[in-house]
């Protein structure tokens, strides 16, 4: 319920009773400091003199007049008693008054009888309480209750205060008014209405119970995150006001910053607010002038209603008009949003996005689509352009879910359908949209048993929008979880100590290929794969000592539904496939065996307790046999004319995607990993507990293959290592090098470099990492803008329409006490890398420092930074600035791209209320 129509119905009610007291007690002339009325009207009647016939639903009690005079002396005997015994009138100044409708006023503490009175219909059973401080009067001949200085009414959680209440119940009107000084010029105690959380004030109030209808003068509320207010303001319908001389904002301070002004308004209460020829006034100034009326929503949660647009100009697409469209609210479960960009020489894009949300069934069901006809250059032709994307998420049952997103797209369609400075999109995105050459589609289906086997189905989908190249699967997979078979009750059996378990998944798959597109359409290659593979897992891990040993048995088959034959035709080589149905079964052993070393130091020094140093060496040994050879039917041999040799090729190594191709070569390899971690324990004090600190964590692995067929049998040697410089940052690093040495052209050759007496190993490549951020460790905190809180006592100022002086520095966020308090809050964030790569016998060097900067000159101005910088080429990658200005309920950007596609700059000053936010579209300017 709005505030007004509680304020017109409550003080409807709530009065009535009032009525009752009022005619039961002669008190004119009476100062009471505070008087509380009980009213209790359950029982509607009406009393009659003597001697009338009685009308209404029930007979009441008939006093004579004796008893009435009685009653009249005895309260006036203890009037005057007050009035001469002061000590006696200061304790007896507040009266409790009981109001019946059947037997008039009974005053318990005067020892009175009551007075039959006339209560009306109301039907009202509750308690009302009033009270004033100067003085109270009830006027029997002309029925109408006046209430003094710091007047209030409450019932329950209403409240009236004023500086004067006056109720008539001969007319059924209530009035309220505010004590005008004319020395200040300004109104006190001014009427306000409070409702729990909503109040309402006004200059002065009238309101008639009987045709609901009243005025308020110089009144103001708040409506939803808005305020409106005016020089007068009539009710004429239950929910529906007209204010003269009306101004409307979002901003809380008691002197706006910025309001709309109109000469005529007309509020819907809880729906919008009309403005017929409305200006914005910023400080006072006005700013820009509606010719026509507007309206305002003041309705939370999702409306209909139209989208402004942004004005940008590009070099190559002229003029544009972006974002222009309707928003539609088709309900609870559905809306859609329509934008149109327009661009005067590049042609246009039309976009759609419907949402569709139920409850407990679907979570989300997003459908984006679009459609333009664009050019990027005036002498071009236009090109058609199209995206579609459906997101969808819901559960299926207890444990199943269904969801994903699929895309597709015309060729180049993302970088020229969207437009850089689409609304909703951070720089980043708008970056991607010139660089994006793959679409992903990925929709799946899974859902699980309480014995944890699960069933997932896909649909996956890679689309290269650049060549059109397409790769669409449906896989299939069925997983049982580990389980051990043989475990005891008592867990003491010693299949329990070798931790035996069994396990397993299958996957099914269909895979459509399309590639090497010709030039006159069409696909050079359009190829569709079947493929069944399965997966059983066995392991077994005993522990021995201080040996953990792991052996392992690992399977893997699958089911191919051809396989492939060439033949040396002429000069070349021709593949053809041949359909059946081609199983495959692939095996391998392996046992590793590891343990832990540990080394502790305690130094003590410098707060550092203890540094401790753990070596973890992993040796494994590994057997795979050569399922390259004639026996497994798994390879053929053809001879190729053009280099005049034999080639060993696999019958299904088209078919990789849907199924496990058996590998060649015979594999009897022993692996070495050496892990090596340096923490410290670093004291926090007496009280804390030492700080666990890691210093470096150092990682070397290589292998070597007995059974390899050439003389490249020791694999390269790979270490990686990363450190925690705590507040400083965080190193990381990595390197491969060889132990093979290279001939005069930088190939490998299967001899060691240790053989030829130039050292163990050779670098191959190398990276470095280093992050850390910085930020500033000074001065205080500076004096941030304070705002008065929101109050109807505060918002009176807004009536105070003469101009007040702008305090600059306060709106601005610039108000600091002195330059020991002032500070600039700052933070620097810097990422580095290094690698280095061979390619031969040369090495290439790639540098690159990403930084992200931010300060604040001012509490209310924050500036922020992103840029990628190739420190050996000295060029940048993406670089983007944004600064952005509080202005209290204003909020002012400004979105730099300073180099690189998409470069140019985007300010936009808005209110930050959302249904003020796109009153003025941004500023932009885009060189692509």
């Amino acid at each position: 319920m709005t505030p007004k129509r509680s304020l017109l119905i409550s003080l409807m009610l709530l009065l009535l009773p009032l009525f009752a007291a009022s005619l039961a007690t002669p008190l004119l002339g009476q100062n009471p400091s505070t008087k509380t009325q009980q009213a209790d009207t359950t029982s509607r009647t009406k009393t009659k003199p003597a001697g009338k016939k009685k009308k209404g639903r029930s007979t009441p009690t008939t006093r004579n007049d004796s008893l009435r005079a009685d009653s009249l002396r005895a309260l006036q005997a203890q009037r005057d008693s007050l009035r001469t015994d002061s000590l006696r009138a200061d304790s007896l100044r507040t009266t409790a008054i009981h109001a019946d409708s059947l037997r008039g006023l009974r005053t318990d503490s005067l020892g009175t009888d009551s007075v039959g009175v006339s209560a009306g219909s109301s039907g009202i059973d509750t308690v009302v309480t009033y009270s004033a401080s100067h003085r109270m009067l009830f006027d029997v001949k002309k029925r109408q209750m006046h209430l003094y200085s710091d007047a209030n009414l409450v019932k329950g959680a209403q409240k009236l205060t004023a500086n004067y209440i006056r109720v008539d119940f001969n007319n059924s009107e209530l009035f309220a008014l505010a004590r005008f000084d004319s020395a200040t010029k300004k109104y006190s105690e001014v009427p306000v209405f409070h409702d729990g959380t909503q109040e309402l004030s006004a200059n002065s109030l009238t309101y008639n119970f009987r045709n609901k209808r009243g005025t308020l003068g110089a009144a103001e509320t708040k409506m939803g995150d808005g305020f409106y207010y005016g020089a007068r303001i009539k009710q004429v319908a239950e929910n529906t006001y007209f204010v003269q001389d009306g101004r409307y904002t979002t901003c809380q301070a008691p002197h706006p910053h910025f309001y709309f002004a109109s000469p005529r308004m007309k509020v819907i209460a809880n729906d919008r607010i009309f403005a017929d020829q409305a200006a914005l006034y910023v400080a006072d100034v006005p700013i820009f002038y509606i010719p026509f009326g507007v309206y305002f929503s003041s309705q939370n949660g999702r409306q209909s209603g139209l989208i402004i647009p942004s004005f940008d100009q590009t070099t190559q697409r002229g003029l544009q008009l972006t974002g222009l469209g309707l928003f539609l609210d088709l309900g609870s479960y559905f809306d859609t949003r329509l934008m149109a960009d327009l661009y005067s020489k590049g042609g246009f894009t039309l976009h759609n996005t419907t949402r569709f949300r139920l409850r407990g069934v679907i979570d989300v069901a997003d459908l984006e689509t679009s459609f333009g006809r664009t050019r990027f250059d005036p002498d071009s032709n236009f090109t058609t352009n199209y995206t579609l994307t459906y997101t969808h998420q819901m559960e299926i049952g207890r444990r199943g879910r269904l969801g994903g997103t699929i895309n597709f797209a015309s060729e180049n369609a993302i970088r020229n359908t969207y437009s850089v400075v689409q609304s909703g999109l951070s720089q980043t995105q708008q970056q991607n949209n010139y660089t994006t050459a793959t679409l992903g589609s990925n929709f799946s289906y899974n859902t699980s048993w309480s014995n944890g086997m699960s069933v997932t189905a896909d649909f996956r989908r890679d689309q290269n929008i650049l060549n059109r190249n397409e790769a669409t699967s449906l896989p299939l997979q069925f997983s049982v979880p580990s389980w051990t078979p043989f475990t005891t009750p008592t867990g003491d059996g010693l299949m329990d100590k070798l931790n035996f378990s069994v396990g397993g998944s299958a996957r099914f798959n269909i895979e459509w290929i399309k590639q090497d597109t010709l030039p006159g359409g069409g696909f050079r290659t359009n190829d569709r794969r079947y493929g069944f593979s399965y997966v059983p897992t066995v392991s077994l891990s005993p522990k021995l000592g201080y040996f953990t040993i792991q052996p392992g048995v690992s399977m893997s088959g699958s089911i191919f539904t051809r396989r492939i034959v060439k033949q040396a035709v002429g000069d070349t080589v021709i593949a053809t496939f041949i359909p059946g149905i081609y199983p495959t079964f692939t095996y391998g052993f392996g046992v590793s065996a590891s343990t832990s070393l540990y080394g502790i130091v305690q130094p003590r020094l410098f707060g550092v307790n203890a540094i401790r140093h753990t070596f973890t060496p992993v040796v494994s040994l590994n057997y795979v046999p050569d399922f390259g050879q004639a026996k497994y039917g798994y390879y053929d041999e053809v001879f190729n004319p053009r280099t005049n040799a034999i080639e060993k090729y696999s019958l299904f190594e088209r078919d990789g995607n849907v199924g496990i191709v058996p590998g060649s070569g015979l594999q009897q390899s022993i692996g070495l990993t050496l892990r090596n971690d340096f923490e410290a324990k670093v004291a926090q004090g007496d009280t804390l507990p030492d700080r666990k600190v890691r210093l470096l964590s150092l990682t070397i692995s290589t292998s070597y293959n007995a059974a390899a067929a050439t003389s490249f049998r020791w694999s390269s040697v790979n270490a990686s290592g990363t450190t925690d410089l705590g507040p400083l940052g965080n190193v990381s690093g990595n390197a491969t090098f060889s132990l093979y040495d290279r001939d005069s052209l930088g190939n490998l050759i299967p001899e060691l470099l240790i053989d030829k007496g130039k050292g163990l190993m050779r670098m191959e490549s190398a990276g470095i990492t280093f992050g850390t951020s910085f930020t500033d460790q000074g001065f205080a905190t500076g004096v941030t803008q304070t705002i008065a809180g929101d109050s109807a006592a505060a918002r009176r100022e807004r009536f105070n329409f003469e101009h007040i002086p702008f305090n600059e520095p306060e709106f601005f966020g610039e108000d600091v006490t002195g330059n020991d308090q002032f500070r600039i809050p700052w933070q620097v964030s810097f990422t580095g890398n290094y690698n280095l790569s061979r390619s031969g016998n040369t090495f290439t060097p790639y540098l690159t420092l990403n930084t992200t900067f931010s300060f604040a000159l001012t509490p209310t101005l924050h500036i922020n930074s992103t840029a990628e910088y190739n420190i050996l080429a000295g060029a940048f990658r993406v670089p983007s600035i944004n600064v952005s200005k509080d202005l209290d309920c204003w909020l002012m950007t400004l979105d730099l791209v300073p180099a690189g596609p998409g470069r140019g700059f985007s300010f936009h000053l808005a209110p930050k209320a959302p249904q003020l936010r796109d009153i003025i579209p941004p500023i932009r300017r885009i060189y692509y």
